[in-house]
């Protein structure tokens, strides 16, 4: 309820309705139009689709490029190192909120999400540390900053 002299805002379309000492109303608002929540619906719709086949297309990328180093068929890689299990967890780093699991900071944009090995593999064709449950997706500075140690190492000297 709203009191005189006092102000509410329209959640929908973000605007001020003010009443005053009368208890009139100053402005008038009204909701969006049906078309104009459809038109968002339908934008926002769109924009998650690219941000899922986007992940995907990124995880198949990188599965064929270790695949192709290791002298392995794709399928190898995708079904039997279980790559596709990476794809949810790289749609979540996409999108606007996606942030790294290590420092918790947010991913600036594509190009800050990192591929990598919680311990490194020891040659390219070590599939027990290519598997997809060696991987995992942090932010580039703290890559930079893992380097080839070892994730129970880095772990310990980062947070002692």
């Amino acid at each position: 309820m709203v009191w005189r002299g006092e102000a509410s805002t329209d959640i929908l379309s973000k605007r001020t309705t003010g009443f005053n000492r009368g208890g009139t109303a100053l402005t008038r608002t009204s909701l969006p139009s049906p078309g104009r929540i459809l038109s968002v619906l339908c934008h926002t719709h769109l924009a998650m689709e690219r941000d899922v086949d986007r992940a995907r297309t990124i995880i198949e990328k990188w599965a064929r490029a270790l695949a192709e180093r290791a002298g392995k068929s794709f399928e190898i890689f995708w079904l039997e190192m279980n790559y596709p299990a990476l794809v949810p967890s790289m749609r979540a780093a996409i999108w606007d909120e996606g942030c790294c699991p290590n420092c918790g900071r947010k991913f600036i944009n594509e190009e800050d999400i990192k591929i990598a090995f919680m311990e490194p593999p020891r040659s390219e064709t070590d599939l027990e540390r290519l598997h997809a449950k060696n991987v995992w997706l942090i932010c580039d500075w703290c890559e930079r900053r893992k380097g080839e140690t070892p994730w129970q190492e880095w772990i310990e000297a980062e947070w002692p």
